[in-house]
């Protein structure tokens, strides 16, 4: 309708209302989503200030010693220790002890580290034959001197117990550069190869503890 030189739209008035229906939940929601948005930054700062670190709990070398005599107590007689070890190296290293050995034909293998024991593993086996093969080369050959030392240094140690008769030797990592053939070298390479083999999921840590530390180191 025209009335002089203005034009009215007749706008009917369900329609104002929709439009301002639409207005006012359209204000709530992006407020709310601005008022999520906020919380969501805030309590990601606060989070921020603290990591979730695990705790080392476990002397791993004494606890694997205890574990292969608690298994040479109840008369088994094919055991495999091998402890990977570090002197005067950072803390968080894991210094894992990986112990295998023959029960009703079949083979287990556990390991433990300074933050958790795990579980046993069925059907993986250790260098058994090379052992066999080469014991007496392993139990009677040393490993030539080294020709300088270091005070940092990873270090392997073995304990073997076969058929009653048991080995326990130890391998710094500087000490294989003169000795890679030497068949006490070999035997822990070999080892090494077969944990290898043990898919990662397969372990499960059975008793982590975890404490939050600030990111400061408080």
């Amino acid at each position: 309708m025209k009335y002089g030189k203005f034009v009215l739209f007749n706008t009917c008035p369900n329609e104002l209302d929709d439009v301002h229906a639409f207005n006012l939940v359209w204000r709530i929601h992006m407020k709310r989503l601005l008022q999520s948005l906020i919380l969501i930054l805030l309590t990601g700062c606060s989070m921020s200030k603290y990591n979730t670190v695990c705790v080392e709990h476990i002397d791993s070398k004494s606890e694997g010693d205890r574990y292969i005599d608690s298994l040479k107590a109840l008369g088994l007689d094919t055991i495999i220790g091998y402890y990977d070890g570090c002197s005067g190296c950072i803390q968080g290293i894991e210094k894992p002890y990986y112990i295998f050995w023959c029960s009703g034909n079949r083979w287990h293998v556990t390991k433990i580290t300074k933050y958790s024991r795990f579980n046993q593993i069925i059907g993986f086996s250790p260098p058994i034959n090379y052992l066999s093969e080469n014991w007496l080369t392993i139990e009677n050959t040393n490993l030539a001197a080294p020709k300088f030392q270091m005070s940092h240094f990873h270090y392997d140690v073995v304990r073997i117990i076969l058929n009653g008769n048991e080995i326990i030797y130890e391998i710094k990592n500087y000490e294989k550069w003169n000795n890679e053939s030497a068949p006490r070298v070999l035997l822990i390479d070999k080892i090494r190869s077969k944990l290898f083999d043990i898919p990662q999921r397969e372990w499960r840590g059975l008793n982590y503890k975890t404490e939050k530390r600030g990111k400061g180191g408080a």
